[in-house]
This record gives C-alpha cells, sequence and structure tokens, in this order.
C-alpha cells in the first residue's frame, strides 16, 4: 500500500531560504517542543492509546525530533495533535512525509478566531479558557494535510514567502526561482497528501502578511474520515459499517448524555458494532506502524 508521496529533499535543498511563517506579526513565539500523552478507555482496557502533542515554532531539525519522540515511547503513537504558528517549509514537508509514512493521524486546535476562545486543554493558557495562539498555521499546515484522518478546525494558511533579511541580500533572479521552486514543492506535497486544488490555489492568494482561516465548511471534505487509500486497505481487514447504522449511532450518542440516562438496545448493539471495528482498525494500523518505523529507524 502506497500512502506516502515521493520524497522531496532534493527539491526542498534548493529553496532552503524560504520560510512559511507570520512570527513577525506575533508579540512572542517559542521553538517546537514534543510531549506525549497516553490514556486507556473504558470502552476499551486493554488498548493504550497515546498520542503526540508539538507546540511551537517549526525549526531545522524538528523532523528529527519527531522521529525520536515516538521512538521514545513505549506505548504506539497513533495521532499528532499541533499548535503551532509555522516555521520552516522544508522541515514541516519532512515532518509530514514521515506522519504519512507512519500512518499517524492529524489534529488541529478546536479554536475560534474571532472570540479567541478555544476548547483544547493543550492551547489553554493556565486557569484560563483564554488563547491568541492556538493554531495550526502557515507550515503547520502542511504536517496536518498529511494525517491519514485529519480533525480539528484551527487551520490557516497563507502564501510562501521570503524574510526581510533575505530579500534585502538576494537579487531579484534568486528571489524569482526560489518562489517559483517553493510554489513547485507546495503544489507538489500537497495534491500528493490530497488536498483538493482550490484550497492549494485559495492559500497562494492570501496575503503572506497575514492569515486566512480556513472555514469549517472548506475543511468537512477533509476531515473526519480516513484518506481512500487507507479507508479501503482497512475495510478489506475490519469490515465495513453501512452509513445509516453509523448515522444513527451518532444520533443516539448525542442524546445519550450521562444527564439523561439513555441507554436503549439499540445504541448498546451499534455501541459495539463501532468498537469492535475501532478496535479492529487500531490493531491493524498498529502493526503497519510497527513495520514502518523499523524500516524508518534502519534506514537513518
Amino acid at each position: 500500500m502506497h500512502t506516502c508521496p515521493r520524497p522531496y529533499s532534493a527539491i526542498a535543498a534548493m529553496i532552503l531560504l524560504i520560510v512559511v511563517s507570520y512570527l513577525a506579526l506575533l508579540t512572542s513565539t517559542f521553538a517546537g517542543e514534543f510531549s506525549i500523552r497516553s490514556w486507556t478507555s473504558d470502552d476499551s482496557p486493554s488498548i493504550t492509546r497515546s498520542e503526540l502533542i508539538f507546540s511551537g515554532e517549526i525549526e531545522d531539525g524538528d523532523d528529527d525530533k519527531l522521529v525520536l519522540a515516538i521512538k521514545s515511547t513505549e506505548s504506539e503513537i497513533s495521532k499528532v495533535k499541533l499548535n503551532s504558528n509555522g516555521g520552516r517549509l522544508t522541515t514541516a514537508i519532512k515532518m509530514g512525509e514521515i506522519v504519512r509514512q507512519l500512518l499517524l493521524t492529524t489534529e488541529a486546535p478546536i479554536y475560534f478566531p474571532d472570540s479567541g476562545l478555544t476548547r483544547d486543554r493543550f492551547c489553554r493558557r493556565p486557569g484560563s479558557m483564554q488563547t491568541t495562539e492556538c493554531v495550526c498555521a502557515s507550515a503547520c499546515f502542511f504536517i496536518w494535510a498529511a494525517g491519514i484522518k485529519r480533525s480539528g478546525f484551527g487551520v490557516a494558511v497563507h502564501r510562501p514567502y521570503l524574510t526581510d533579511d533575505d530579500l534585502r541580500s538576494t537579487t531579484l533572479g534568486e528571489i524569482s526561482h526560489a518562489y517559483g521552486e517553493a510554489s513547485d514543492l507546495s503544489r507538489i506535497y500537497l495534491r500528493g497528501m490530497g488536498i483538493d486544488e482550490l484550497l492549494i490555489d485559495m492559500m497562494f492568494r492570501a496575503d503572506p502578511q497575514a492569515l486566512h482561516y480556513i472555514s469549517p465548511e472548506d475543511l468537512s471534505p477533509m476531515t473526519g474520515k480516513y484518506i481512500p487509500a487507507v479507508a479501503d486497505w482497512l475495510a478489506a481487514r475490519c469490515g465495513t459499517i453501512s452509513a445509516s447504522d453509523h448515522a444513527e449511532f451518532i444520533e443516539l450518542a448525542v442524546r445519550n448524555t450521562p444527564s439523561r440516562q439513555y441507554r436503549p438496545e439499540r445504541f448498546q448493539q451499534l455501541l459495539a458494532q463501532e468498537r469492535l471495528k475501532s478496535d479492529c482498525e487500531f490493531r491493524a494500523l498498529g502493526m503497519e506502524r510497527s513495520k514502518r518505523l523499523h524500516a524508518l529507524l534502519a534506514a537513518k
């Protein structure tokens, strides 16, 4: 199963000066940090689930740190949560390639830019519901795009640009070449990750000195489901649930709040079906991830 696009290091080496970030717009920035959260649920107590949280600026070498962070935990990492204002495009692409190669899902913050409120604890300031920097923006979008299943809607983009220092020290011909290479690199990569061409065009039309938040409506086709290759691979191993059964389960699950204690037999049947499929998918992906991680480490 081929779910990872071809490597882009040869192309990326030509545009190391390009930065995809809006760090100049922020009052403060911080270096990228990796942390891991693990848990078991009452639904599947035998399965330990773990997620990797990346927060901060994307810097050179963060792709190697990503692999080391995944390697360092005894429990299997299945998701990467992202809270980043951007950073190095070439590094973000390398991180995205690793995310896709290891079949990881990605999650952007649940963030409301108009109010500065978030529902994500890892984004909040201590003792507050308020935040102004909880987003997966700019180069972070390239990592988010790589997830085999994507979630969250605090996603913002703008077109790639060079810093003022680089612009002053580079000839116009070199700048034109660098922008052309950055555009080609970005488009090839995002197409390989299954991002819609209209969204890619929107990114390249966006002001490089401002952020364009992608609307939930535009993000919806790319979220909440596995990419086609992975979905088909999992269906062959774990079966499928009919659209009508899944829709009924979602409806009953919403009604099944602790205050109402609403648990009819039909909900229990659908819940068992969903759990069985989810656990099967988790184990199938886990076995494949383990093989791919060993191959990745052997190649380094």
